[in-house]
């Protein structure tokens, strides 16, 4: 038997997560999850869906579980069971309890990363900012845009001006983040094969099994590169699952997740494998599989 227990964030509203037992629920960081394999009683895996929104799987690996219905799931890992392990698979998944939702701001923030939402449901740009502590130096506040799913449904892209946020007295009219919804301030200059042209600092944002998580910051001109990142933020604990760390970036419109092996880099000196960060990368280090 697989016991599955995950963290996802619900949605903005019950129109996209409809009930807890409904399988075109969809999925977020934060919520609980409970998936059940009929045919085997012996094997038992607990774990939860990370910052990039995968979860991982003992035999199968990373797993994308983030802004995809139940049913979507449970079809992908039949579908991947059926392939790798077992002549009949008979699973059951389902969301035992829905945590607080979230939204997540990257880009030009000085503390880029995920937002806690209230009873409220919901959170105002200016809220939005305060939380992360205001834009950097080199902050393009008018090409900023609010990426939002719609029941499940591929991304929208949504433009806003930062500024005219503020100047939004009425609650009618203030501009609000409701949970899943991302925000991505980009930088001055900042495109997918330029530097930033800027005197401030480049930062990154390193999470997980690390010995000091956080905000990393490089100085005006020198190299941003994973290890070195890893190094600022005091190496890889003995936690750490080294070889599945995930880059999230970044660039204009385009979000992307690369999974790279640190700790043959780190540990092992491979250095052509290393990789260049841009500002507002997020380096998530993940927690070694444990089976219980």
């Amino acid at each position: 038997m697989i016991l599955l227990t995950l963290f996802v964030s619900h949605t903005q509203a019950s129109t996209r997560n409809p009930a807890l037992g409904d399988e075109n629920t969809i999925i977020r960081i934060g919520d609980e999850l409970q998936i059940l394999l009929l045919e085997d009683e012996d094997f038992k895996f607990r774990g939860a869906v990370d910052d990039s929104g995968f979860i991982t799987l003992n035999y199968v690996g990373d797993i994308q579980a983030a802004d995809r219905s139940i049913r979507a799931l449970k079809t992908n890992l039949e579908r991947i069971l059926l392939d790798k392990l077992y002549k009949k698979v008979t699973l059951s998944v389902s969301i035992t309890k829905q945590a607080p939702g979230f939204v997540h701001v990257y880009g030009a923030v000085q503390q880029p990363g995920a937002i806690q939402l209230t009873s409220a449901g919901r959170i105002s740009i200016p809220q939005t900012l305060a939380a992360v502590e205001g834009l950097t130096t080199w902050s393009d506040p008018q090409r900023a845009y609010i990426l939002r799913a719609n029941q499940g449904k591929e991304q929208t892209n949504e433009p806003i001006d930062i500024r005219q946020s503020f100047s939004n007295i009425s609650k009618d009219d203030a501009t609000y983040l409701y949970a899943g919804d991302e925000l991505y301030i980009p930088g001055i200059n900042q495109n997918d094969d330029s530097q930033l042209l800027t005197t401030a600092p480049r930062e990154v944002i390193v999470v997980g099994q690390v010995n000091l998580p956080g905000i990393q910051l490089f100085a005006p001109g020198e190299e941003a590169t994973l290890m070195r990142a890893i190094f600022k933020a005091g190496g890889l604990n003995k936690f750490a699952q080294g070889s599945e760390v995930k880059v999230i970036r970044y660039q204009g419109e385009k979000r992307s997740v690369q999974i790279v092996d640190a700790s043959k880099i780190v540990e092992k000196g491979f250095l052509e494998d290393d990789i260049k960060l841009n500002s507002g990368d997020m380096i998530i280090v993940p927690q070694k599989f444990i089976n219980f």
